[in-house]
């Protein structure tokens, strides 16, 4: 079905700003850009790359990632997507970055067995700014509230157990 101001054979991109062309309040023609989900997916795609390396061991625990620029301009991208992309993967706690030093690919730390009863209600939330500072936790790491209890999501293993078995 073709719309009009949409010519027969247009990509996806074109067919959005056509579809913009003519709507009431909208930018003249000249200064309006084509929309692109090219720039967006670009920090999402290093990102991806970079989450392989750890992910296969070609990125250490501990290792200190190349600087910002020289990352932009292995990969051949801006200064910003490189920012975009660090800031991606420490919300999902792969780095820990330290202002003057770069970014280091996260340790994995030892987990404590945190054990429960069946009847405890446990819950993944976000920490607090306090929480984060008084339990020593990164950027992107959930904390799990049990029983009242606050814990690091990274550093705990949750295991519900019967009184029975509570020796164990």
């Amino acid at each position: 079905m073709t719309m009009h101001n949409e010519q027969p054979g247009m990509g996806r991109c074109e067919r959005k700003y056509a579809l913009l062309a003519n709507s009431p309040g909208s930018t003249p023609t000249a200064y309006r850009q084509p929309v692109t989900d090219d720039s967006a997916s670009r920090y999402r795609r290093l990102a991806a790359s970079i989450r392989d390396q750890i992910v296969d061991g070609r990125l250490q625990p501990g290792q200190l990632l190349p600087s910002s620029r020289a990352m932009a301009s292995d990969y051949g991208v801006a200064l910003d997507t490189v920012r975009q992309a660090l800031a991606i993967l420490r919300a999902e706690g792969l780095l820990v970055t330290r202002h003057g030093y770069g970014s280091v690919v996260r340790d994995e730390p030892s987990r404590t067995i945190v054990k429960i009863p069946p009847s405890s209600r446990v819950v993944a939330r976000m920490p607090s700014q306090a929480e984060r500072l008084e339990l020593g936790i990164g950027e992107g790491v959930p904390v799990l509230v049990a029983d009242g209890q606050v814990y690091s999501g990274d550093r705990v293993e949750i295991q519900f157990h019967d009184r029975s078995d509570a020796t164990n």
